[in-house]
C-alpha cells in the first residue's frame, strides 16, 4: 500500500510539473508518423512501455485496494474497466467533450485522496503488526452509523481508505500525506502556469 501511494505521488508530481505535455506528445507522434519519420518504431516502443507501466501500476493499486477492503472480488475493478472503456470510446467518437485541464485536476485530487487512503491503511497494518504505535486506538467509532462492510462504507474504504474506527496514527498519516502532496502538487501546477 505504501509502495502504491509512492507510485501515485510520483505520477501526480511529475504530471503537475510538465508544461504543455499533451502538445509535445502530439508533435512527437506527428513527427514519427510523417513521411521519412522513424516508421513508428519509436512510437511503438513508447506505447508498449507505457502500457506495461500502466499494467504494473494497475496490479499494485488493485492489489492494495483489494487488500484494503478485504474483498477478494474483482467486480469493482471490472466495472471500473468497463466504465473507462465506455468513456474512452465516447471520447474517441466525439460524443463527449471534456475540458482536459478540469479532467486532470479532478482526477489528480481523487488520486491524492486514494493515495492518502493507501498511506493510512498501510499505517493501520503496521500498527496491527506491532511495528508502530497506534497513539490512540480508536479515536472514534463511526461503524454504527456508517459500517465499513456496508455498500457506502466499503466503497469509501476502497476508494479513499475509510476506516470507521481509525487510530490517531492513521488520521495523522492521512492528513499529513494529503497536506504535503496537495501542497507540492499546487506549487508545481502554479509554476507550470507562470509564464517563463
Amino acid at each position: 500500500m505504501l509502495a502504491g501511494a509512492a507510485l501515485l505521488t510520483t505520477l501526480i508530481v511529475w504530471m503537475a510539473g510538465k508544461r504543455d505535455a499533451a502538445v509535445k506528445l502530439e508533435h512527437g507522434v506527428e513527427r514519427h508518423l510523417a513521411p521519412g519519420g522513424s516508421h513508428g518504431v519509436g512510437l511503438f516502443l513508447l506505447v508498449f512501455l507505457s502500457v506495461v507501466r500502466e499494467g504494473v501500476e494497475s496490479v499494485i493499486f488493485l492489489g492494495a485496494a483489494r487488500f484494503g477492503t478485504g474483498s477478494g472480488s474483482l467486480w469493482g475493478a471490472l466495472a471500473g474497466l468497463a466504465a473507462a472503456s465506455l468513456l474512452g470510446f465516447l471520447l474517441f467518437r466525439g460524443a463527449v467533450r471534456v475540458r482536459l485541464g478540469l479532467f486532470f485536476t479532478v482526477t489528480n485530487v481523487l488520486l491524492l485522496l486514494f493515495a492518502a487512503g493507501l498511506v493510512a491503511h498501510g499505517l493501520h497494518e503496521l500498527v496491527e503488526a506491532g511495528w508502530l504505535p497506534a497513539l490512540v486506538d480508536p479515536v472514534w467509532d463511526l461503524n454504527p452509523l456508517l459500517p465499513e462492510q456496508g455498500l457506502l462504507g466499503s466503497l469509501l474504504r476502497g476508494l479513499f481508505g475509510y476506516n470507521g474506527n481509525p487510530s490517531l496514527l492513521e488520521l495523522l498519516g492521512y492528513a499529513a500525506y494529503a497536506a504535503v502532496a496537495a501542497s507540492l502538487w499546487r506549487s508545481l501546477a502554479r509554476k507550470r502556469r507562470t509564464p517563463v
